[in-house]
């Protein structure tokens, strides 16, 4: 009976060491079953990268920019040298807005379309009929392409380059001064310029400034 109980033993024994020498020890277990900071990324193909946040921009507007300010956008001098030289900035646009001043209806709509936009306008010291005004526009890109279908169709409208903008200029009927209406087209980015101007002012020089003034604030 007594060597049947010590094979029993040795036999319990001998289980117990095998079951120890296969199972992972207390800290393997934990490294298992919590996986560290440190472990790798799943591969792009299993986990996909989360969306870039330009994707929420609306289909047919252009990636935001940033407008200049007035100050910028046309400088002073530039309106003391060819509108008038006592020339001044009017923080309320002088009581119009662009949608009133801009001559043609297609014009007009692409403005109540339009989800952001920023006014200037310029007058003269001590009141006169002149002045200058002038917004920065961001159209939905179906906009922009219908405005300059039909500023081409229209006939009326020079077109031309300038800093890589499309530009579009034209005189507009008035009984007080030589105005004209000038617009930049810089991706979905809509420059619309309309106030006194010496002929040929408006693309030469107005244009320009904004132009130079919308890719100074976005970086060139």
């Amino acid at each position: 009976m007594r060597s049947v109980s010590s094979a029993a033993t040795v036999v319990v024994l001998a289980l117990g060491f095998a079951l120890v020498g296969c199972g992972p020890v207390a800290g393997e277990a934990v490294a298992v079953e919590s996986p560290s900071a440190e472990s790798p990324a799943a591969p792009a193909s299993e986990s996909p990268a989360a969306p870039s946040p330009t994707t929420a921009t609306p289909p047919g507007v252009s990636a935001e920019v940033v407008f200049p300010e007035c100050e910028q956008l046309i400088p002073i001098e530039v309106l003391k040298a060819n509108f008038s030289p006592d020339a001044i900035l009017y923080p309320d646009g002088g009581g119009w807005t662009i949608g009133q001043r801009l001559p043609g209806p297609v014009a007009k709509a692409a403005v109540e379309a339009a989800p952001r936009k920023a006014e200037c306008g310029w007058g003269v010291e001590g009141g006169s009929d002149g002045g200058v005004h002038a917004a920065v526009i961001e159209l939905p890109t179906d906009v922009r392409d219908g405005l300059i279908g039909a500023l081409r169709d229209a006939g009326s409208y020079t077109e031309a380059t300038v800093d890589g903008a499309t530009v579009f200029t034209t005189p507009v009927p008035s009984e007080i001064s030589s105005v004209e209406a000038g617009y930049a087209f810089l991706g979905a980015t809509w420059i619309a310029i309309v106030g006194s101007a010496h002929e040929g002012t408006m693309e030469s020089v107005y244009l320009p400034a904004a132009v130079s003034a919308l890719r100074t604030a976005n970086g060139g």
